[in-house]
């Protein structure tokens, strides 16, 4: 549990480090390529964990990635419902957006544990469900910058009503 920790306290500690220099480059480029691109490091980084994690060192340089990672990501990504949902109906859509989020997460913790209790308690399937999530998310975020582009990109759009 100390080693744990530590990983956790240099996590949160990157993560504090890198929320400026984050927030400034999605105010530079937009939080939705930030997002992608983080979700595209991700994938890859807990596929690499995935595939050479071999004992309890290994394990928490991934968790570590995946800590700050995914911290990236949401970081980055914390502007889009401000750039991408209508004005006049923000809160509407936030929270239709907060009760998607709660239930995915509400089902996918019983769903990996299950998972995982097939597997044999082999933990470190848990950076290669991350992986799978995080280039579905990044086929989404293509998506989405698309349909974004087209209604006017950066320049002209305007959140459908």
């Amino acid at each position: 549990m100390e080693t744990y920790g530590r990983y956790l306290v240099v996590t949160f500690l990157c993560s504090f480090l890198l929320a400026f220099p984050l927030g400034w480059l999605a105010d530079k480029l937009h939080p939705l390529r930030v997002a992608i691109s983080a979700a595209a490091l991700y994938g890859v980084v807990m596929l690499t964990g995935f595939l050479f994690m071999h004992d309890a060192e290994s394990f928490g340089w991934v968790f570590l990635a995946h800590g700050v990672l995914s911290g990236t990501f949401f970081t980055g990504a914390a502007a889009l419902p401000q750039m991408l949902f209508p004005r006049a109906k923000f809160a509407q859509f936030a929270a239709a957006a907060g009760l998607l989020a709660a239930l995915f997460n509400m089902s996918l913790g019983p769903l990996l544990g299950a998972w995982l209790d097939g597997l044999g308690n082999q933990y470190r399937y848990t950076f290669l469900a991350g992986s799978v999530i995080a280039f579905a998310s990044i086929g989404l975020g293509v998506w989405l910058h698309r349909r974004w582009t087209a209604l006017g990109g950066r320049e002209r759009y305007v959140a459908p009503e």
